[in-house]
């Protein structure tokens, strides 16, 4: 018979590991963009690709670094683990919303700004419960 801390342990690392995975997952994206606009650089200027490849590398580059910090300090044993991580998610965040409300142009981004702006504030704040789930849980309990 496993102990219940031992299954409470469990439950912990498995839920902190699927966020992490979820947070590298957002990583891996950032750097694929970083990627091609560095592998495709003369393509995109020669068909002048807006706001510019410039951007992308930036944008690939904040994104990519952002999120796979993010997902580091979950299993980090430090201080101020929670501080960090709750600014690294909220800078994505704002990175991604400043992405979407200023540089995305096609109809289709455009259309869906809403839905994009609310889901991805959803995540950030599914992330953030997942991964602090016994300390909201702890104090939820206390008051």
């Amino acid at each position: 018979m496993k102990s219940g801390a031992s299954r409470r342990f469990r439950k912990l690392h498995t839920r902190l590991w699927i966020t992490v995975v979820g947070l590298w997952f957002v990583a891996i994206t950032g750097w694929i963009r970083f990627a091609h606009a560095v592998a495709n650089y003369d393509l995109y200027e020669a068909l002048g690709v807006q706001p510019g490849t410039w951007y992308l590398n930036v944008n690939g580059i904040i994104t990519g670094l952002v999120y796979t910090l993010a997902g580091l300090f979950v299993f980090l044993p430090i201080t101020n683990r929670k501080k960090v991580i709750t600014i690294l998610l909220f800078t994505g965040l704002i990175v991604y919303w400043i992405d979407r409300i200023f540089f995305a142009r096609s109809i289709e981004a455009q259309s869906t700004l809403t839905f994009s702006l609310v889901s991805s504030a959803g995540l950030t704040f599914v992330a953030y419960c997942l991964i602090f789930w016994e300390t909201i849980k702890t104090h939820i309990r206390n008051g």
